[in-house]
């Protein structure tokens, strides 16, 4: 399944974002941000040609706040369990396979910080913070069971500039030697692993690491796919490239595969999916 992504249409709500991509012949979508809509879970019922996968803020939260399930502030990590459960109940109530989320923060960056600079939180101590993150993943494995619902957790993206800020890592999930933990600690059947190309290929850079060797670690280890290229400095959510080595690398069996690129033109995104189904398929 190729899903495309509604993160770049941050101006629309979620309804409106799909009419678009319908209007233009695309019906795999994963739902990921947008401005907030009441009465969601009735109106995509009525979307009744479409697949969908639920990512992350979603559904999109009335106030914006930071999810983080490492966090050791208890209002936060309460919201933020709350949140991801609401995201794993409506892909119930829809009937869907999946839900992804991210993985967790070792601070509290506020919701204008991300992908930004991270301002004033102080880090949190990391064995505290892991063994909060570790526990409320189990919460969320028993919750998802229960709802017939397979989760994944995605890599999240370290930039040099945050990297410097704090003189190490300040976010879980960013490496291979993470995701091997991770994997050790929770397996496919439990926690699929969801891997974002474009966060790899900037943390990568971050933590001066070979993207390619990585990336050839990583993907034995994967369960799905985000899809988007950029230039190993920010993570823009690019269109990809046709000539690359990552087609070769990547080849294998994956769940599902979502383009997440942010550009709303319905003729990029169609050539996106062609490329994907030709490269992976």
């Amino acid at each position: 399944m190729i899903y495309v992504s509604t993160g770049g249409f941050k101006d629309m709500s979620p309804t409106q974002a799909i009419k678009f991509l319908n209007k233009n012949g695309i019906n795999k979508i994963e739902l990921s941000g947008g401005k907030f809509e009441e009465n969601l879970s009735h109106k995509l019922k009525k979307f009744k040609t479409n697949h969908f996968s639920i990512h992350n803020y979603f559904p999109i939260p009335k106030k914006p706040f930071v999810i983080n399930i490492a966090s050791l502030n208890n209002k936060i990590n309460q919201k933020s369990m709350k949140q991801l459960m609401k995201g794993i109940n409506l892909a119930n109530k829809l009937n869907l396979k999946y839900f992804s989320f991210h993985a967790g923060f070792y601070l509290d960056p506020r919701p204008k910080n991300l992908g930004k600079i991270i301002e004033g939180p102080k880090l949190f101590p990391k064995t505290k913070s892991d063994k909060k993150f570790y526990s409320n993943i189990k919460k969320l494995i028993k919750f998802s069971k229960k709802k017939k619902i397979k989760i994944f957790i995605e890599n999240n993206v370290i930039t040099k500039k945050n990297l410097k800020l704090f003189n190490t890592n300040p976010l879980m999930l960013c490496s291979y030697s993470d995701i091997r933990e991770i994997r050790k600690k929770f397996p496919p059947k439990d926690l699929g692993f969801l891997l974002d190309i474009g966060h790899l290929k900037v943390s990568s850079k971050t933590l001066k690491k070979n993207f390619y060797n990585e990336l050839k670690k990583i993907v034995p280890l994967t369960d799905a796919l985000h899809l988007s290229e950029n230039d190993a400095l920010v993570d823009s959510n690019n269109p990809l490239i046709k000539r690359s080595k990552l087609w070769r690398i990547l080849k294998k069996k994956y769940d599902f595969v979502t383009i997440e690129v942010y550009k709303k033109n319905a003729v990029i995104l169609k050539n996106q999916i062609k490329l994907v189904n030709e490269k992976l398929y």
